[in-house]
């Protein structure tokens, strides 16, 4: 399986981007769509992402077309979207499948730690969000429809900010 921090991605902008970078933060990863009833979840993970960056968050976006179609841009109009509608300033990688034989290799891990931890792997929907904790261990999986500032994920959060 490797360790998280083996794992590398594209960003939208085309430029590679490796997880060795995120040794020793916080990071919540999601499977993210333009076109999804939970979108708006986008400026409560940017809000997140301000308000805890400086203790070492890191909020990575995967945006994905594998439920309902919802993600049908390509990457330049998913990072205009992104940036008139939300002015997120996470990292946001290149359109991906999340799930299935063709899931990228983060959302693989994703799916092998989730079935070590004896958590659920499975991909349920847009904004699923997966919490890695500074070890580059999975920690928790957040539904899709917990929004980013809920206080179980806060909860999470706050945790490993004090430990």
């Amino acid at each position: 399986m490797g360790s998280f921090y083996d794992l590398f991605f594209t960003t939208n902008a085309g430029y590679p981007f490796s997880f060795s970078e995120l040794r020793g933060k916080k990071v919540l990863v999601g499977n993210t769509a333009s076109a999804c009833g939970y979108t708006p979840q986008y400026a409560s993970l940017e809000a997140l992402y301000a308000r805890f960056s400086r203790e070492e968050l890191e909020i990575i976006a995967f945006p994905s077309d594998d439920f309902g179609g919802q993600e049908p841009g390509s990457d330049p109009e998913i990072a205009t979207f992104c940036a008139a509608h939300f002015g997120i300033h996470f990292p946001l990688m290149t359109k991906s499948h999340v799930t299935g034989p063709e899931a990228n290799a983060v959302f693989r891990w994703l799916a092998a730690s989730a079935t070590a931890a004896r958590l659920d792997p499975a991909v349920t929907w847009n904004f699923q969000k997966f919490a890695i904790g500074p070890s580059g261990q999975l920690e928790q999986i957040f539904a899709p429809g917990t929004d980013p500032l809920d206080p179980v994920l806060e909860a999470w959060l706050t945790r490993r900010l004090l430990a």
